[in-house]
Formats: C-alpha cells, sequence, structure tokens
C-alpha cells in the first residue's frame, strides 16, 4: 500500500510483531508474531529476490538452535512467514547487530552479525538467492571483532 510498517523486537519479555500503517502514522497490530525468542535487533530487506521486503530477527541471549536468528519470508502480501532458515550461529550467541547490504556485489543482499558480550564477534554470510540456505558460510572465519552493532559505508 506504499506506506511504512513497524516491525518490533521483542526484547527480553515480549514476541516480536508486525504493526500495518494506515497512512497518518496510526499503527494497528496485525496479528503477526514472528519470535517469541528474545529478539534484539531487526533488518529488512528483499533476502530471498523475489521484490518484497523480508524480515531478519537477531535473538539475542540464544541458548539453542531453536533461538538462534530468523529469517522471516514476506509472501508478497505482507504476510511474514518464519523460513525456518536459521542463520549459522554459535550456541549461546547474543545477536545486537544485524546489516543487509550486498557486500560482494552480486546483486543479492548478504548479511553481517555482530554479537555482544565476551564470546562475541562480526561475522559476515554471503546469500545465495539460488541455494535453499540462503546464507552461506562465514567469510571471515571465527570474528572480524567484538561488537553489539554495525554498519555498512563504502570506506575505500
Amino acid at each position: 500500500d506504499g506506506d511504512l510498517d513497524l516491525i518490533m523486537a521483542s526484547g527480553v519479555f515480549s514476541e516480536s510483531r508486525v504493526f500495518w500503517n494506515d497512512g497518518s502514522a496510526n499503527f494497528t497490530d496485525s496479528g503477526q508474531v514472528l519470535a517469541d525468542e528474545p529478539s534484539m535487533v531487526v533488518a529488512v530487506g528483499d533476502i530471498d529476490g523475489d521484490g518484497d521486503p523480508d524480515v531478519m530477527l537477531g535473538n539475542g541471549y540464544a541458548t539453542s538452535q531453536q533461538d538462534w536468528d530468523g529469517i522471516y519470508l514476506n509472501d508478497g502480501t505482507g504476510i511474514l512467514s518464519d523460513s525456518l532458515l536459521r542463520v549459522v550461529e554459535a550456541e549461546n550467541s547474543n545477536t545486537w547487530g544485524l546489516e543487509l547490504a550486498d557486500l560482494d556485489s552480486d546483486g543479492d543482499l548478504d548479511l553481517v552479525v555482530a554479537d555482544f558480550g565476551p564470546s562475541g564477534g562480526a561475522r559476515v554470510f554471503l546469500n545465495d538467492a539460488d541455494s535453499d540456505d540462503l546464507f552461506i558460510g562465514s567469510t571471515a572465519g571465527d570474528t572480524i571483532a567484538g561488537g553489539s552493532g554495525n554498519d555498512t559505508i563504502d570506506g575505500n
């Protein structure tokens, strides 16, 4: 409808939800619950290359594979479905920073994940939109650096 809607990360004590904008900055709950894990950060972009915005939730305080960062694919009508794809993370990760950007200039969005805490660091995952796995491997080994946030720039 051309109106910017809201995706709210849950924090520690609630659910991550979608709120529709009526065009006058009045927001109503869409009824979509994206995650009941402690989501700390949201990134939005066309992850699967089909032309509509998808959602990535970074789940802080993940203690099991089920809690790892989630990808929610847009069906084209604004309904976001848990793709059951999980970004490969170390157990007990604490994702507090996500960035979607075309890092390898191949036309699809890649992912930078920043984890907070003693086992934290930043990892880069390349998107292979033709693969069932979407994000494949980390190009940076274990970590790039510690952090709790990230952004991308053309610094050179």
